[in-house]
């Protein structure tokens, strides 16, 4: 069976109104929204893109740069990179640095 878990994060607010309403904005929201067992979850925290996130809580990672453009990464890695994604990867710090594309400001 596939893995239909998702962590949507956004880099920038989203246009469409109905995910900027359930959109969590805050940390505690975030985990709150993850702990309660929700399936798709829409936050603004990149703290979350984490691979703990991917082994120990099963979600597949999307990050969103904008409306259209974004990576996904899951436990057999992402095709946003030519590296082989490990569980001691840090995720935030390889998005920052640009590995997985520019982050447009």
């Amino acid at each position: 069976m596939g893995n239909n878990k998702e962590l949507h994060i956004w880099l920038k607010m989203p246009t469409q109104t109905s995910l900027i309403e359930r959109l969590k904005s805050t940390y505690i929201d975030t985990c709150q929204s993850i702990l309660s067992g929700d399936n798709i979850v829409h936050t603004t925290q990149m703290h979350f893109c984490h691979n703990r996130m991917i082994y120990d809580c099963d979600f597949k990672i999307v990050v969103h740069f904008n409306d259209i453009k974004n990576i996904q990464i899951d436990k057999n890695g992402s095709s946003s990179t030519n590296r082989t994604l490990r569980e001691g990867h840090n995720l935030e710090k390889m998005l920052i640095s640009g590995e997985f594309g520019d982050i447009e400001i």
